[in-house]
């Protein structure tokens, strides 16, 4: 497994970036000024700073903990992630107690890019506060 697998792609990075979404990510993707991937994934631990030019590449760790385990939409749903072997997609949404309604669903052949999405719907709806996202809450 590639490191490239592990973390959202730009796109979704980028997107969380610009909803607000400040959290340190372990890695980073470069980039230009001008918002561009160069396709570069940075280490924070190899010893540069990368501030200004970068953009957090978030693992599938760091964007499971972001995500809400349960939302209030007048009923409770909580999350639930899974895999579809034959679609070989990965799912990403909230049920209601019974089983049998969900909300807020995405999919994704990569699960960094469905958790990523799921957060940026989340954030999207309102449904996630980013400034407590940010504190850690």
């Amino acid at each position: 497994m590639e490191l490239k697998d592990i973390v959202c792609d730009f796109e979704y990075a980028v997107r969380l970036k610009k909803l607000g979404v400040k959290r340190k990510s372990i890695f980073t993707h470069w980039n230009d000024d001008e918002l561009h991937s160069t396709d570069a994934i940075k280490s924070l631990y190899s010893g540069r700073v990368f501030e200004d030019n970068s953009i957090n590449a978030y693992t599938v760790a760091e964007l499971g903990e972001m995500l809400p385990k349960e939302i209030k939409l007048g009923n409770t749903y909580y999350l639930e992630i899974g895999y579809c072997v034959e679609d070989k997609e990965w799912s990403c949404g909230y049920w209601n107690g019974q089983h049998d309604e969900a909300r807020l669903c995405t999919v994704d052949n990569k699960l960094a890019n469905c958790l990523a999405k799921n957060l940026n719907q989340l954030i999207d709806n309102k449904h996630v506060d980013v400034e407590e996202l940010n504190n850690g809450e």
